[in-house]
């Protein structure tokens, strides 16, 4: 079948419309909000603290387990040493059977610590076990730490917290390492997600953050990382409560509040 020259221009005109309509359409559907996330509320805190008269700072969760442990942090080593597991009603007896020094699988003793203890204990005793630990191994105190991260830094993460999440995870970092964001690698980024790519990340990073704090190991594990790094536990919740609320826009929001940082004259 043979077109006349205006019949196929014509056509060309109503293909080249057709397609500027789906591309008009897809990028007015980037640009609709994202309805909140239905979320269960964040779980309280379990966690309370002590500190020995030696200055060591215990974390203790009170649950009703058969058996608990004790773990312990030092700053040389971020992820929690487990130290003993052991029974509800014979904890003393056997945590000395266990406290050997000499065959730690990690040269503890006389180090600056931290000690978590979960377990199905009333507080005297989680106080009685973790002197135990920190008499026999002759615990220290935790290193005092201040902050390092720029107070430009800390104020985009605090404004957009979820991208902030986000493009930690673009380096490789961690929930928690977010004050070692590279800005210029977050600058020179130009891959960013699109309006339905954010929403599958935020409902999964919703699903997964709150399945882990209600989880034990996923307890134990948060908790580490907030003592080691000397942070809240409010701070999850924030998070939480952002991801919820979090559209895509979000991302470039945060790029160009390190932009401005970068941009800004110095005094």
């Amino acid at each position: 079948m043979r077109f006349r020259r205006p019949t196929l221009v014509a056509i060309m005109l109503i293909c080249f419309a057709v397609i500027s309509w789906i591309h008009l359409s897809d990028h007015e559907a980037d640009d609709i909000p994202l309805a909140p996330l239905s979320q269960a509320p964040w779980p309280e805190s379990l966690w309370q603290t002590w500190q020995s008269h030696e200055g060591i700072t215990l974390y203790w969760q009170s649950r009703a387990l058969p058996t608990g442990q004790i773990y312990l942090l030092t700053p040389d080593q971020t992820r929690p040493y487990l130290i003993a597991t052991l029974n509800k009603d014979s904890a003393v007896s056997e945590l000395l059977s266990q406290l050997n020094p000499a065959t730690a699988e990690v040269a503890i003793h006389n180090q600056a610590s931290l000690l978590l203890i979960h377990g199905p204990w009333h507080a005297h005793d989680m106080q009685t076990l973790a002197a135990i630990v920190i008499h026999q191994w002759q615990l220290k105190p935790w290193p005092s730490t201040t902050s390092h991260i720029a107070p430009g830094l800390a104020q985009c993460i605090a404004t957009h917290r979820s991208a902030a999440v986000w493009w930690a995870e673009q380096q490789g970092l961690n929930w928690y390492q977010q004050a070692q964001l590279d800005i210029a690698t977050v600058l020179a980024q130009s891959s960013l997600p699109n309006r339905a790519e954010w929403q599958a990340w935020r409902s999964q990073q919703s699903r997964n953050w709150y399945q882990r704090a209600l989880s034990d190991e996923g307890q134990v594990d948060i908790q580490s990382n907030l003592a080691y790094h000397q942070l809240p536990y409010h701070l999850l919740a924030l998070w939480y409560d952002d991801l919820a609320r979090s559209q895509v826009q979000q991302v470039v929001d945060f790029q160009q509040c390190l932009a401005n940082l970068v941009e800004k004259p110095r005094d």
